[in-house]
């Protein structure tokens, strides 16, 4: 896994075990490493990205969004397989936008949820 999982704030705050043992299993499952956009956020930096809600499952350090080009074969191949894992390794929260998908284990908020980004 690599990108940014922690907060870009530099307030310490990582994503828990949990979605990093599920990113690890995801990878395995897809044969690649993931390109992780954006991880934890501390309420102050999840202010600054557009679209963010407050106490997201970014916020509780239960997310990451994972990079895909969906513009390309390949890309949407991957996009498919990521979903795939992801849900045979219990996630039941997925959002999907035009250059990333979000997932998440935040049992504190609705589930099983899907979800599109216009």
């Amino acid at each position: 896994m690599f990108g940014k999982i922690k907060c870009p704030d530099n307030c310490g705050l990582d994503i828990d075990d949990k979605i990093k043992y599920i990113i690890c299993k995801i990878e395995a499952e897809v044969g690649q490493e993931l390109d992780i956009s954006s991880g934890a956020r501390c309420p102050a930096y999840n202010k600054t990205i557009k679209g963010s809600i407050s106490g997201d499952a970014h916020e509780l350090a239960k997310a990451v969004d994972v990079f895909v080009d969906f513009s390309t074969p390949a890309g949407r191949e991957l996009g498919m397989k990521i979903v795939i894992a992801a849900t045979k390794y219990g996630i039941k929260r997925i959002g999907i936008a035009r250059s990333f998908i979000h997932i998440d284990c935040a049992e504190t908020l609705p589930n099983p949820r899907m979800w599109l980004y216009f």
